[in-house]
């Protein structure tokens, strides 16, 4: 797959956190941000379907009077 560029900006005190968890793991700081980045979006694909419609069935039972378990919440 090819590559792009982007140019990012973030905070001192995160992009030396990023800096210090690629140098222990062994990677680049590029590569570790980009290895976080499609974490996010794989996490995002996988949990975000299921969240809405969770959200959704809620909603609608709290508007038909009903009470959402603690254990589903």
């Amino acid at each position: 797959m090819p590559k792009e560029n982007l140019t990012l900006r973030i905070d001192r005190e995160l992009r030396s956190t990023f800096a210090t968890i690629a140098r222990d793991e062994g990677r680049s700081l590029n590569r570790q941000i980009e290895m976080v980045l499609r974490d996010w979006v794989k996490m995002k694909e996988q949990l975000h379907p299921t969240f809405v419609a969770d959200i959704k069935e809620a909603i609608s039972g709290l508007r038909a009077g009903e009470k959402e378990p603690v254990w589903k919440g």
